[in-house]
């Protein structure tokens, strides 16, 4: 645990930063509800020095400005966002649940800390299961980055193009099997961005209903994890 805590013995500043960055949706002002404009850009330039985050940039453009419209100031949550990740897994986890727990576990507590995990852990868990589907999703049809697609209150888990063809995804790391109306969503947020894919990836942890099971439709393709041992 010690050594540990020497490697991500940063200041108090940066160590709680990165516990919010964590649990959050990791949207690049999500930490201006919690530090001013001035220290977020402080603590995202640490973060990047230090190796911990990279930046994920946003696929979504401005809008064409009409120079007879009177300009507006543009608010944070209205603005393009690049997204912020961790660069590997543990530093997640440990400013996940470790960092914030650090107290509990000096004081031999360690079933607290344990039961905090299990509850949220598929929580967790997800982002990871997300990007180890990008990976699939580029090793399957030989894309060169499968990343997510947002554009303000709109997300798509997975977002593609090869050859022209429109590959879009949905991971669920949940206890329950995913069901038609998980498809049915991601469609309709394709319709609301104007595009329609050539292809719905769908992951699940748990398998898929019945209703999925039994779609005829050769552009709706169903991945479990025994998929994904291609991989290895």
């Amino acid at each position: 645990m010690q050594e540990l805590e020497k490697r991500f013995n940063f200041n108090a500043e940066l160590r709680t930063a990165l516990c919010k960055i964590a649990r959050n949706d990791r949207k690049k002002f999500t930490i201006n509800k919690f530090f001013s404009r001035r220290a977020s850009l402080r603590i995202y330039a640490e973060a990047l020095r230090l190796g911990i985050l990279s930046v994920e940039k946003s696929l979504e453009r401005p809008s064409p400005k009409n120079k007879r419209q009177k300009a507006k100031k543009t608010l944070a949550r209205d603005k393009i966002q690049d997204k912020i990740h961790f660069n590997d897994n543990f530093s997640r986890f440990w400013f996940y649940f470790i960092e914030p727990n650090l107290e509990a576990l000096k004081e031999k507590r360690a079933e607290e800390t344990m039961r905090l995990i299990r509850q949220e852990f598929d929580n967790y868990a997800s982002f990871g299961f997300e990007m180890l589907c990008r990976e699939f999703l580029d090793k399957k049809f030989g894309v060169n980055l499968t990343r997510s697609l947002w554009v303000k209150n709109i997300e798509i888990d997975l977002f593609a193009v090869k050859g022209g063809k429109i590959i879009v995804g949905e991971a669920k790391f949940k206890e329950h099997k995913m069901c038609k109306n998980a498809v049915n969503l991601l469609l309709q947020k394709c319709k609301k961005l104007e595009f329609a894919p050539d292809y719905v990836a769908l992951f699940s942890k748990s398998g898929f209903s019945n209703e999925i099971n039994n779609l005829k439709n050769d552009r709706i393709l169903r991945f479990s994890l025994n998929d994904f041992e291609e991989l290895l």
